[in-house]
C-alpha cells in the first residue's frame, strides 16, 4: 500500500482492504485479526493509521474492538451502518444486488405508505406546493442520474413532511442507494414509470386521499421487483 494523497487517503486504503478480506470471506466473522503493529507491517501503514482505521470498521460494523483481547470480525449484516451498505455496494463495483434491491423496496413498501398518511394528515398546502416545485424540477431533468437525484429529493422531502424526523433521518442516510437504484430502474425501462407513479403520488397527496396514496406507494416498489420492469 504507497502513500499516494496523504494520510486520509492511506487510511481509506487500509480501510478497504480489510473491508474486501472480510466481504469475500477472506476473513470470517469471529476471526480475529493480527495485532495492531502487524497490521502495520502486512499492509505497510503507520501505527496511527491502523488504529484510526480499525475505530472506522468498527463504526462501520465490520469489526468488534474487545479491550485486552484484540479485534474480531463482526457479522456486518447485523451491526453494520448505512455505511457499510455503502461499502457493500463498492466491492460489488457500484452495483446493488439483488438482495439489496429486494430489501430496499421491502423497507419502502412497509414505511412509505404510513410517511404517505402523515404527509397528508400534517402537511400544510404551502408544504405540498414545495413537493410540487421539487417534481416540476425532476421533469426537466437532463439525464437518468440526474432524474435520480432529484426523485430522491422529491421523497426525501415528503419524508420531512410526514413530520417524522427519525425516518426522515433514515431515509437521508441511503440517499446513495436510493439514487443508485433509480438509476438501475430507469437504465433498464427509461423514466415513464418513475414518472407516473411520482406524478400519481402527488396528486393523491394534494387530494388528501390516504387509502389510494398508500396503496400506490406500495405498488411503485413493486415494479423493480416483478414482472417485466424488474431489476432483481
Amino acid at each position: 500500500m504507497t502513500r499516494k494523497a496523504g494520510a486520509a487517503s492511506v487510511r481509506e486504503q487500509f480501510v478497504r482492504t480489510i473491508e474486501s478480506q472480510i466481504l469475500s470471506g477472506e476473513r470470517k466473522i469471529g476471526d480475529r485479526l493480527p495485532s495492531a503493529r502487524e497490521l502495520c507491517k502486512l499492509l505497510d501503514v503507520s501505527l496511527t493509521t491502523v488504529n484510526t482505521g480499525l475505530g472506522e470498521l468498527a463504526a462501520k460494523g465490520f469489526v468488534e474492538i474487545v479491550p485486552r483481547q484484540g479485534v474480531f470480525v463482526a457479522d456486518y449484516l447485523q451491526r453494520g451502518t448505512p455505511e457499510a451498505l455503502i461499502s457493500l455496494i463498492r466491492f460489488h463495483g457500484g452495483r446493488l444486488g439483488a438482495a439489496e434491491v429486494r430489501n430496499f423496496c421491502e423497507a419502502r413498501m412497509a414505511i412509505d405508505p404510513s410517511i404517505a398518511e402523515w404527509v397528508i394528515r400534517r402537511a400544510t398546502e404551502e408544504q405540498l406546493d414545495e413537493l410540487g416545485e421539487l417534481l416540476e424540477e425532476y421533469r426537466r431533468s437532463a439525464d437518468n442520474h440526474e432524474a435520480s437525484e432529484r426523485i430522491t429529493r422529491f421523497f426525501h422531502r415528503m419524508y420531512q413532511l410526514s413530520g417524522n424526523s427519525f425516518l426522515a433521518l433514515i431515509y437521508h442516510s441511503t440517499i446513495p442507494h436510493q439514487i443508485l437504484m433509480y438509476t438501475t430502474f430507469m437504465a433498464q425501462n427509461g423514466r415513464d414509470h418513475v414518472t407516473q407513479n411520482a406524478e400519481e403520488i402527488y396528486r393523491l397527496l394534494r387530494d388528501r386521499d390516504v387509502s389510494a396514496a398508500r396503496l400506490c406507494l406500495i405498488n411503485a416498489m413493486h415494479l423493480p421487483l416483478e414482472g417485466e420492469t424488474a431489476i432483481v
